[in-house]
């Protein structure tokens, strides 16, 4: 029985999708419901910044820093109609520099 219950564990582990997000230095004005401040993230160093409405959880954000990070991603089973299907959770700060 303990020997299920590993490999279910395992199982769940390997289904969880990684994902590199950078964080910007400063947040930026942006419109969701309403006027409101945004992360600018990017996925590879080389992309452009875009608006981030979400929060990731267990990052407590620092202006001044650009952040490289290592978050899960997982789907929200009944997203408000207003948010996003995403959920964050951050599994590592990578680097964090001025």
């Amino acid at each position: 029985m303990l020997l299920v219950v590993f490999l279910m564990a395992a199982s769940c582990e390997d289904e969880l999708e990684t994902q590199t997000l950078f964080v910007n230095s400063e947040r930026v004005a942006c419109e969701g419901v309403g006027e409101m401040e945004c992360l600018e993230v990017k996925e590879h160093a080389e992309d452009e910044w875009t608006l981030f409405y979400d929060d990731i959880a267990g990052f407590d954000y620092e202006a001044g820093y650009v952040y490289e990070l290592t978050v899960e991603v997982s789907e929200i089973a009944d997203p408000p109609e207003d948010g996003s299907s995403l959920e964050y959770r951050l599994i590592e700060i990578v680097s964090k520099t001025r």
